[in-house]
C-alpha cells in the first residue's frame, strides 16, 4: 500500500524593512523552479509559499530576508465551566471587591451611555454569529481566509468574544461594530499564515474606514518563536490600531507567548470573582491587566441552551478590547500607547492576589470605581 502523500512544507518570509519587493521577486525568480508563492500581503514585509533547496538557500543568504519559518499551527485560548452566572460586568465598574462570592448574584454595570462615537471593533478569530439578536445589528463581516468556510462561526468562539466586547446583554461596550475576521479553522486553530492573512486585513480596512477608529481582539496565541506575528502585531499599532491580545491559560510566563509577549499590546491575564488571578492564567512583566475571566455567559451556536459559562484568558481579553473601545467612544481616539496607560492609570492596583512576582497586579475599571462596603 502506498504511504500517503505528503504535503510540502509551507514558509513565511519576512524581507527586512524598506526592502523593494519588486526588486526581490526579481532577483529570486530565476530560483523559483518548483517551487510556489502562495500568498502575498498587501501591507506586510512578508510573503508564503513553497520553496526548494535551492529556493531556500537563496533565501536564507539574501540581504533582505529578515526570517525564514515554517507556517504552524496555534490554538484558541478557552477552557469551559458550566452552572455559572455572571458577574465580570459588575466588577469592571465598581472598586469595592464583590460582597458575594456567589456567581448567580446579580449586580449592577454602571458605565456613561454618551460613549457613542463610532468605533470598528476586528475579532480575529472562527467568525461571528452576525445575526445573532444579541448584536442589534452592529456585526458584520470582514474577511474569511481562502479555504475557510465563509461567513459562518462553526467553532463559536468568535461569537462569544464578541458577544463579551459587544453584545447588548453582557458586552463591556454595547455600540460597537464587530467585524469579524475568520482566521481560526471550526478545530479551533490558526496558521501562522492565516494570522498574517487577518493582520494585512485590519490593516487595510483600517486604512479605507475614512479615519474610523480601530480596536483589534487577539484571542489566541502560541508557545514558539514566531517572530513575524509580533513584527507585524506590531506594524498594525504603528498604523494606529489598538490590539489586545490574551496572555493565555497555561499557567506560565506569558512572555514566551505569541503575540502576548508583544511590548506594545494590551496583555490580558484572567481574574475571578473572589479577586485572585485564575490558576490557568498565564503572568509576567507582559502582562499589562487582568480582567474578569472566570464562569462569563457567553452565547452557543446552535446548542439547547441560549447561554454557557466559560472561562479562560480569551473572554478577560474581550472585556479590555471592549474596554478601549469604550473609552475612544467616549473620549475620542489616541495613540495606542496612550490608551494603554490609559487603561493602567484607570485601573485597580494592588486588589487581586496570588499574582506572581514581577506581574502587575492591576484590575481594569471603567472608571466608575466607588470604593463602597458592598456591590450594588
Amino acid at each position: 500500500m502506498a504511504e500517503p502523500k505528503k504535503e510540502p512544507t509551507t514558509y513565511i518570509i519576512t524581507l527586512k524593512k524598506g526592502v523593494d519587493k519588486d526588486a526581490h521577486f526579481g532577483a529570486l525568480r530565476p530560483h523559483l523552479f518548483g517551487s510556489d508563492i502562495k500568498f502575498t500581503f498587501k501591507h506586510l514585509d512578508a510573503y508564503s509559499g513553497t520553496f526548494t533547496e535551492e529556493a531556500l538557500g537563496f533565501l536564507g543568504a539574501s540581504s533582505d530576508v529578515k526570517e525564514i519559518e515554517e507556517d504552524t499551527l496555534f490554538p484558541l485560548f478557552d477552557k469551559t465551566v458550566q452552572d455559572q452566572a455572571p458577574w465580570g460586568l459588575n466588577r469592571i465598574s465598581q472598586g469595592a471587591p464583590l460582597s458575594s462570592t456567589d456567581p448567580t448574584r446579580p449586580g449592577e454595570y454602571k458605565y456613561d451611555n454618551n460613549a457613542r462615537n463610532t468605533v470598528n471593533v476586528y475579532i480575529i478569530d472562527t467568525g461571528i454569529k452576525v445575526d445573532l439578536g444579541d448584536f442589534e445589528g452592529r456585526a458584520r463581516w470582514g474577511y474569511t481566509f481562502p479555504g475557510l468556510e465563509p461567513d459562518v462561526d462553526k467553532h463559536g468562539h468568535g461569537t462569544q468574544v464578541a458577544s463579551v466586547i459587544g453584545g447588548a446583554s453582557f458586552g463591556v461596550f454595547k455600540n460597537a461594530n464587530l467585524i469579524a475576521v475568520k482566521v481560526v479553522d471550526d478545530e479551533g486553530n490558526v496558521s501562522q499564515l492565516r494570522a498574517l492573512a487577518g493582520i494585512d486585513f485590519v490593516i487595510e480596512a483600517a486604512r479605507l474606514s475614512g479615519g474610523c477608529p480601530s480596536v483589534v481582539n487577539m484571542s489566541w496565541g502560541e508557545r514558539q518563536d514566531i517572530t513575524s506575528i509580533d513584527e507585524h502585531v506590531e506594524k498594525m499599532i504603528e498604523c494606529g490600531i489598538h490590539v489586545c491580545a490574551a496572555a493565555g491559560n497555561s499557567n506560565m510566563d506569558a512572555n514566551a507567548v505569541s503575540p502576548a509577549r508583544v511590548a506594545s499590546v494590551n496583555t490580558v491575564g484572567a481574574s475571578n470573582i473572589s479577586d485572585e488571578r485564575c490558576s490557568f492564567s498565564n503572568f509576567g512583566t507582559v502582562v499589562n491587566v487582568f480582567a474578569p475571566g472566570e464562569n462569563i455567559p457567553v452565547p452557543t451556536i446552535g446548542g439547547p441552551d441560549p447561554w454557557i459559562f466559560q472561562s479562560g484568558t480569551s473572554l478577560a481579553c474581550a472585556h479590555v478590547t471592549g474596554l478601549v473601545a469604550y473609552f475612544i467612544a467616549l473620549l475620542g481616539d489616541m495613540r495606542p500607547d496612550i490608551m494603554s496607560q490609559y487603561v493602567v492609570d484607570h485601573a485597580l492596583h494592588g486588589v487581586l492576589r496570588d499574582i506572581p512576582a514581577g506581574t502587575p497586579n492591576i484590575l481594569i475599571n471603567n472608571g466608575y470605581a466607588v470604593l463602597e462596603p458592598e456591590d450594588s
